[in-house]
């Protein structure tokens, strides 16, 4: 049986995770990438999306997230879907759900927060033998791939 995390749960740097949410409210943004509000019974967060899967999904489908990471865009908590996750639309409008609270309110201490987060991921990916450029270097590294 697949465990969904509850919205309330979500933190940055989390990763492989499945959530059951109805999606509240859906915003273009100026290039390409999508912003969805999404919501379950313990509270709401925003949902990136990229392309055609941001175009697909409607303001009060239920939607199933597999492979959903964690991270921080401009102090806000924001999901996102992983290489090989999926989203899932499951139903329309029978889902309770809380907007509150909203998880991805700008918060000046989840940056940094992401930032200890990637330091710690640097230096456990970090050779034996490194210097403080070389945590610099990898930190900035992972901040381009993720």
């Amino acid at each position: 049986m697949v465990e969904f995390i509850p919205v309330r749960n979500l933190k940055p740097g989390l990763k492989d995770l499945q959530l059951k949410c109805i999606v509240l409210e859906i915003s273009r943004a100026k290039m390409t990438k999508d912003g969805h509000e999404v919501a379950d019974r313990s509270g709401s967060v925003n949902l990136s999306l990229w392309d055609e899967p941001g175009k697909l999904i409607n303001s009060g489908d239920i939607v199933r997230l597999t492979k959903v990471y964690t991270n921080v865009w401009k102090n806000c908590l924001t999901l996102y879907i992983g290489k090989g996750g999926e989203l899932s639309k499951v139903g329309e409008f029978c889902l309770v759900y809380n907007e509150m609270p909203f998880l991805s309110e700008p918060n000046p201490e989840l940056a940094a927060l992401q930032v200890q987060i990637q330091a710690d991921r640097a230096i456990t990916w970090a050779p034996e033998k490194c210097t403080q450029m070389d945590l610099l270097t990898t930190t900035k590294a992972t901040r381009i791939i993720t």
